[in-house]
């Protein structure tokens, strides 16, 4: 059941990447990402897209919940095939192997859907996944790195910009979109109005700029002051984001 709402998450946080990747790149070009008061104005526009991404990830969610309930309501005599053919040779499928259509019923109400909801008590996103999501963010910090030898900065400028930036800040944003899942599946539930629902969607969301922001200054300011304090930026933040993503996540149950 997993890969049916997985990968719409999937798809939203690696959208909302590459959204982020290209706003970025505006930004340097029009030099509204330096030190400065629009930077927190500039990380807060960049990082709105997942606003919208989130929204979706809330709704998808939510449609999962509804699955699972049904589950529980489930009546075999309600199932619908577009051809009668196909529902007579489903039926005849059922009854051989669970002898009767009751049977079926009382499984798919009890141990499915316990099975299923014990599975479902908490959403994360595959770790392998996380390749295809920060391809936006890498991309643009790439070509940041590329600047710099184009430029022939200095090899300790390079180095310590890929290791503090590239890889360090990368494992900021996986510990963000970690956070982002996790809230959209605890308030995934709609509210009873439309500006309700953006509101919360919005209100859920706010965390996530702020923790952008914060490893962006906390990697830049690392890899401004040598290629030593790169190495321990990336090295706490990659700790953190394998903590995060290995041992600190929920498990259902808990």
């Amino acid at each position: 059941m997993a890969p049916l709402f997985v990968e719409i998450a999937v798809f939203s946080m690696w959208g909302c990447m590459l959204i982020i990747g290209g706003l970025v790149l505006t930004s340097q070009s029009l030099d509204l990402i330096r030190v400065g008061p629009l930077v927190p104005l500039t990380v807060l526009a960049c990082v709105m897209p997942f606003a919208v991404g989130l929204h979706i990830m809330r709704r998808t969610l939510y449609h999962k919940h509804l699955l699972l309930e049904g589950l529980a309501m489930f009546d075999l005599r309600h199932a619908q095939c577009r051809l009668e053919s196909d529902r007579d040779f489903v039926h005849k499928a059922i009854i051989d192997w669970y002898g009767t259509a009751e049977a079926f019923t009382d499984y798919v109400r009890g141990p499915l859907h316990d099975e299923l909801l014990k599975s479902s008590l908490n959403f994360t996103i595959p770790a392998q996944y996380y390749a295809i999501i920060l391809l936006g963010f890498v991309s643009e910090s790439l070509d940041e790195l590329l600047g710099l030898v184009v430029a022939r900065a200095p090899w300790r400028s390079i180095i310590g910009h890929l290791i503090g930036h590239t890889i360090g800040m990368s494992a900021w944003v996986i510990i963000a979109l970690e956070l982002l899942a996790y809230i959209s599946y605890r308030w995934a539930a709609p509210r009873k109005s439309w500006a309700l629902n953006v509101g919360l969607s919005f209100l859920s969301f706010l965390p996530f700029p702020f923790y952008i922001g914060l490893g962006s200054s906390l990697t830049r300011a690392a890899v401004r002051r040598g290629l030593r304090q790169s190495f321990v930026i990336a090295f706490l933040s990659t700790t953190a984001s394998f903590c995060t993503v290995r041992f600190n996540r929920l498990h259902p149950g808990q």
